[in-house]
């Protein structure tokens, strides 16, 4: 089984599609030989015709492409419907990769129900609720920001 078959193995037990950072912890690399196995999948994805772009960071199988795009609410020249894959597509990348870095991620309530490649996502967030990291009209204000990265003392990494 090659590289590109392990990634094809990953992106169809996903629906045909994945994120970049799904791909990497659905992809099995124990056989790979090589030391970077992230760039390999990205050279993988980006360069090989059985995988298309379907946003930034967001990749699919060509041979389930129609129906991707169906379910994408995509129309045919890449432009997406009713702004599907725009604020709630981007919060859900940025927790994804605080998720891959080892923080500890929030989403304000008013985002919890939104969709990011047919997930909510609050599903994809770890915290359900803030952490108190500091006085009480801070952490007020906090709990509306797009999206907050907690780091292991569970203060504030980074705010979104």
């Amino acid at each position: 089984m090659t590289q590109k078959d392990d990634v094809i193995k990953a992106l169809r037990a996903n629906d045909g599609m994945a994120t970049l950072s799904q791909l990497y912890a659905l992809t099995d690399i124990s056989q790979w030989k090589t030391k970077t196995p992230y760039a390999s999948i990205r050279r993988i994805v980006q360069t090989n015709e059985e995988f298309f772009r379907i946003q930034p960071g967001l990749w699919g199988l060509v041979a389930q492409q129609k129906e991707i795009l169906e379910k994408m609410h995509i129309l045919d020249n890449g432009i997406v419907q009713d702004n599907e894959c725009t604020h709630a597509y981007y919060q859900g990348i940025v927790v994804e990769i605080g998720n891959a870095r080892g923080f500890e991620t929030y989403i304000p309530p008013q985002d919890k129900n939104r969709l990011f490649v047919h997930q909510k996502l609050s599903d994809i967030a770890s915290l359900q609720t803030m952490h108190t990291f500091s006085y009480q009209h801070i952490v007020a204000k906090a709990k509306y920001i797009d999206i907050v990265w907690f780091n292991e003392r569970k203060m504030p990494y980074a705010f979104f």
